[in-house]
């Protein structure tokens, strides 16, 4: 079982604190894209149930919490409901693996100029879907339109990463051609949960910028 260690990403702590808590109901009606900024567990429809568990993971990656020492802290409300480990472990593992990846994505927006390219990298094990290792080894540029929809996480529990690169690097490995065969990712997950983050970041900021400048014409005004 994959443990995330003491130390967290503060990207992904704030990706995951930008979520809207959702119910199931209304996460199905949500764009692809709007996803990937709400939080939703199925059948938790309770809005106590739902700011319990959002909260729970939320402790989980500002701590560096084990999914074993989370699911110690969570046991009361799964075992309310009856869900087994396998269920627990779905939940933890996508939302942890979702924000490291958000997180991961700031990251490489800011360093492509000294690492400017991907690797795609499948978990190779027993558990890794045959729709993902195809993928795994995939080399593109951090602009490359193949990280809009493939930059994992690309399903539920998924394990997989894309990690930077240098240009040399990626030349010894072998750039991936455009005429690429790739795999797929699960239903609802053909997005960069990032570059979600990236916009309704870039919208708040020019929602502040335009404040601003209403507020320096009030002054002036006064003035």
């Amino acid at each position: 079982m994959l443990d995330f260690g003491q130390i967290t990403p503060q990207e992904a702590i704030e990706y995951f604190k930008e979520k809207s808590l959702v119910t199931p109901e209304q996460f199905a009606a949500l764009s692809e894209k709007a996803k990937a900024l709400a939080f939703t567990v199925a059948e938790l429809s309770k809005q106590k149930e739902l700011e319990f568990a959002y909260g729970s993971i939320k402790d989980a990656l500002q701590e560096g919490m084990g999914y074993e020492e989370w699911k110690r802290s969570t046991k009361e409300l799964w075992e309310s409901k009856g869900w087994q480990d396998f269920r627990l472990k779905t939940i933890y593992q996508t939302n942890m693996h979702q924000a490291k990846n958000a997180g991961a994505w700031q990251k490489h927006e800011l360093t492509k100029d000294d690492l400017p390219y991907l690797r795609y990298s499948a978990i190779l094990d027993s558990q890794t879907r045959p729709s993902h290792a195809n993928m795994h080894g995939i080399v593109a540029h951090v602009d490359d339109p193949f990280w809009d929809t493939f930059y994992p996480s690309n399903g539920f529990g998924c394990r997989c990463l894309a990690y930077a690169i240098s240009e040399a690097k990626a030349k010894r490995l072998g750039i991936t051609p455009k005429s690429r065969k790739i795999g797929s990712t699960d239903k609802g997950f053909d997005y960069n949960p990032g570059k979600s983050y990236d916009g309704k970041l870039n919208s708040l900021l020019k929602e502040q910028s335009k404040k601003t400048e209403e507020v320096k014409k009030e002054v002036k005004k006064m003035i």
